[in-house]
């Protein structure tokens, strides 16, 4: 059981401070607001609404950046002839400051990212680091960005449909404008016992405990970002034709496949530890065989990874 925080004396804010600018985080105070704070702020909203003559109001807007394990929500829109409110709600306890703004990036720096990869060489580890977001959003941005000339190339996409596009993500709807992210990475927050006192006595934690507890979420957010790395590039190449060229993608309910003239061939997973590796093809004339490369890749698919789940 946690108790409530109490107030840090000089000794421990110092330490604290110290801590924070080793770790490059300056952020001010972080909080999370109380009920009559969250309830007045709404109210301003409303009675900004009713101000309002054209109907749009113009809000300052309301963001609350919590601590850790504490959510970050923020307020965008109020709609009074429903009665709702519309948020947004940060699942990482705002560990990253304005992370939404990291799914924003303008079409321009796509356009420098896949630039950067396709004509200068540079991997998508660096290009993460220098634009400030994950590898798996570098590599997504690379592929569309590689369809889309390729779409161009063919003919398929018109003159003048990307500018639309462009238009329509950065000015219309989504106000994608951002040129670098705010510092996105892979977040996990594990649970942690409070401090005891030599009579059992539950203390507030000290700034020690709070540097050890966040150097080991650290460390266990890097070990399974490598597996989480891994794992989009696989499913990315599966998605792009780059694997298991052999494939049918398309969606069964929609165009049935035509059952061959011979019957179908099975694909049989034994039970057991070494099912996998033991895997056959059973053939409609009683034979079996070894797995094809694409067969081999749909049972790998289909397979739970032996790892530790990812938090």
């Amino acid at each position: 059981m946690r108790v409530g925080p109490r107030e840090w004396t000089e000794s421990e804010q110092a330490e604290i401070d110290r801590w924070l600018a080793e770790e490059g985080s300056l952020e001010p105070e972080l909080r999370t607001p109380t009920r009559e704070e969250v309830d007045e702020q709404l109210e301003g909203l409303f009675e900004s609404h009713d101000d309002d003559d054209e109907g749009e109001p113009e809000y300052d807007g309301i963001f609350n950046t919590a601590g850790n394990n504490q959510p970050a929500w923020e307020v965008v829109d109020v709609d009074d002839e429903i009665c709702a409110s519309y948020w947004h709600w940060d699942l990482i306890g705002g560990q990253v400051f304005e992370n939404e703004k990291n799914a924003l990036l303008s079409d321009e720096a796509k356009k420098v990212i896949y630039f950067l990869h396709k004509h200068a060489g540079v991997g998508e580890k660096a290009l993460a680091k220098m634009f400030r977001i994950r590898q798996q959003r570098v590599l997504a941005i690379i592929a569309l960005k590689q369809m889309e000339a390729d779409a161009e190339a063919s003919g398929f996409l018109k003159a003048g449909e990307e500018d639309e596009l462009q238009i329509l993500m950065e000015e219309e709807v989504y106000d994608c404008i951002e040129s670098q992210g705010t510092g996105e990475r892979n977040i996990v927050t594990t649970a942690s016992f409070p401090e005891q006192g030599e009579d059992g006595a539950i203390l507030g934690d000290s700034p020690e405990h709070i540097a050890n507890q966040a150097q080991k979420d650290l460390a266990m957010a890097a070990r399974n970002e490598k597996q989480l790395v891994k794992e989009f590039k696989l499913n990315l190449a599966y998605n792009l034709g780059d694997i298991g060229k052999g494939i049918e993608r398309g969606s069964r309910a929609n165009k049935l496949p035509e059952r061959p003239d011979q019957g179908w061939s099975l694909v049989v997973r034994c039970k057991g530890r070494k099912g996998i590796a033991s895997s056959y093809v059973a053939q409609p004339d009683g034979s079996h065989r070894e797995p094809s490369a694409d067969e081999a890749l749909l049972i790998a698919r289909a397979t739970p990874k032996k790892r530790r789940s990812v938090q």
